[in-house]
């Protein structure tokens, strides 16, 4: 519309028959100048049309090696505006060549650009709008109630509709809705051991304790009470009506940490423990003295082995301070990675074993803690390799989950999200790929008793049969995906003919674990050269 306003000649590349129609006879575009977004060969017809010239500005939402088609069909001194991501999140790589030719490649984020242009984005947002009141458009709408937010997004994601889908809200649609828990309180009557309670993020959570009503705090470590801030915590805690007890514990020695727990136990019994103990001895791994190692293991794995043995029976909850390192991985951090993945690990036996424990996978938390503490710049250099830094109370939420849920086992956090750009290397790994995707829809849980007689059947099945009924379900896994009929997807085609990127393989996997065999990666699926291949690769799986 913009263009044809200002005059601009106009070559669109379109997925489909129906929508090359609809941009003849709305817009008025000529037949020939309409192209296959399917494959390169827009770049041969672009070419042609413009007896080799080229375009002056491409407006690209296209990937991989469609994209690189679209920076070649410019110009010189043409533009080149990128709408997508998925290159840019993956770190591909662009022909140079281009640029020789001036050309200029210009990135749109609207994500990025609200979050911190967002004076830009409102006065971009204004606009728009003048722009819309002024030309005349015709653009499609699609609607779904806002009880149908799961089909939009699925019809969205199947990329064959035409123009704008709107959700909209109306008075009397059935909606999903989170019940609001009441605020959480603490036993009076108990007391809570809290390692590491004296500094940074152990200190900050006592005091969120005391203010959701816990009246008696011990908070140790290996110099409490010699600590030169010893009178000041306990006449801060004081003032809230919070018993604080400060003791000197080297929690690595067993016996002097059952000493203390005994002493407070039989008078006032131990209703919940906090593990927070922390000390870095940071080095790469080939330089790392056993002394290093010995330092940052002991306090995080013997000593949350010790207080494991001790609370075997009534706690409320058991709460282990790890890292996003032990999921992540950190370059001259391998104690401390290595001691995190140890503390994820036992709180999964714990809870296998009936016992309460939530290891809390935690990133940079803003203005607390070692990081905080520490002269280096330690928060931009784990904001650059991409953890994401946290807010005090986003950790005390954190916290409240937790004891909410004791038996959790495993809370991750501090991971920055795909919205926010980067080369990131940890994102290139195949194990993090079910972070493009949202998750299997309430269909998936209707459906639960008809899945598992598929497995039973695939059991059953002869080899030829079984990949008969495998290449069947796949066909129909993807045709409710993408809103299409059964008859509509070639079984000779790879996945991604349809439009299976990381994203839908994410889903298709997830469905595989559950309901067939584990295994399968998500390069099987994309790299799949029909669907009777993906059902071979399937098999081979299946039969292990």
């Amino acid at each position: 519309m913009i263009a044809k306003d200002v005059g601009a000649k106009i070559f669109a590349t379109v997925s489909s028959e129906e929508k090359r129609n609809f941009l003849i006879t709305t817009y008025g575009i000529p037949p020939e100048q309409i192209f296959s977004s399917r494959d390169t060969s827009f770049y041969d017809g672009v070419m042609k049309t413009t007896q080799g010239k080229g375009v002056d500005i491409v407006l690209n939402s296209l990937a991989g090696p469609l994209l690189q088609a679209g920076l070649d069909c410019l110009a010189p001194f043409g533009r080149f505006i990128e709408l997508g991501k998925r290159d840019s999140q993956l770190g591909h790589t662009l022909n140079m060549s281009q640029f020789t030719n001036v050309a200029s490649y210009i990135s749109i984020d609207i994500v990025q650009l609200a979050i911190k242009k967002s004076r830009v984005f409102q006065d971009s947002l204004c606009e728009v709008m003048k722009l819309l009141n002024r030309i005349q458009y015709d653009i499609p709408i699609l609607s779904f109630g806002i009880s149908e937010l799961s089909k939009a997004f699925r019809k969205l994601q199947g990329g064959t509709h035409i123009g704008k889908i709107v959700v909209n809200a109306k008075e009397g649609d059935n909606i999903k809705a989170i019940t609001a828990l009441k605020p959480i309180r603490l036993t009076a009557n108990g007391a809570y051991l809290i390692v590491g309670g004296l500094k940074g993020i152990g200190l900050e959570m006592a005091r969120w304790m005391a203010r959701q009503g816990a009246k008696t705090l011990i908070l140790i470590s290996r110099s409490a009470e010699t600590d030169e801030n010893h009178e000041s915590i306990i006449a801060e805690f004081a003032g809230y009506g919070v018993q604080a007890i400060l003791r000197s514990c080297d929690v690595t020695d067993k016996s002097n940490l059952e000493n203390i727990v005994q002493d407070y136990a039989a008078n006032t019994p131990i209703r919940g423990v906090i593990q927070s103990a922390v000390v870095l001895q940071d080095s790469i791994f080939e330089n790392m003295s056993l002394e290093q190692w010995n330092k940052v293991i002991g306090p995080k794995v013997k000593g949350t082995k010790n207080l494991h043995e001790i609370f075997q029976n009534n706690l409320d909850f058991f709460i282990i301070l790890s890292s996003a390192t032990a999921v992540l991985g950190n370059s001259g951090q391998t104690n401390y990675t290595t001691a995190g993945v140890y503390q994820d690990a036992l709180a999964r036996y714990r809870v296998q074993n009936g016992l309460p424990a939530v290891s809390m996978n935690l990133g940079v938390v803003s203005g607390v803690g070692i990081a905080a503490r520490s002269t280096a710049d330690i928060e931009g250099r784990l904001n650059s390799i991409g953890y994401r830094i946290q807010d005090p109370s986003e950790l005390f939420k954190m916290l409240e989950t937790a004891i909410r849920n004791p038996y959790l086992g495993q809370l991750i956090t501090g991971v920055k999200p795909w919205a926010e750009p980067g080369d990131i290397s940890w994102r290139r790994e195949p194990r993090f790929a079910s972070l493009w995707q949202a998750g299997g829809s309430d269909e998936d849980v209707k459906k639960a008793s008809k899945q598992l007689s598929f497995k039973a059947q695939l059991l059953e099945s002869t080899k030829e049969e079984g990949h008969e009924l495998l290449v069947e379900a796949l066909v129909m896994w993807m045709a409710n995906i993408f809103g299409l009929s059964s008859s509509e997807i070639n079984k000779e085609l790879p996945l991604t003919a349809f439009g299976v990127d990381s994203l839908v393989a994410g889903e298709l996997r997830n469905w595989l674990v559950k309901n067939v065999t584990t295994g399968i990666t998500i390069f099987d699926i994309v790299q799949s050269q029909s669907t009777g291949e993906l059902a071979t690769r399937i098999q081979e799986k299946f039969a292990k």
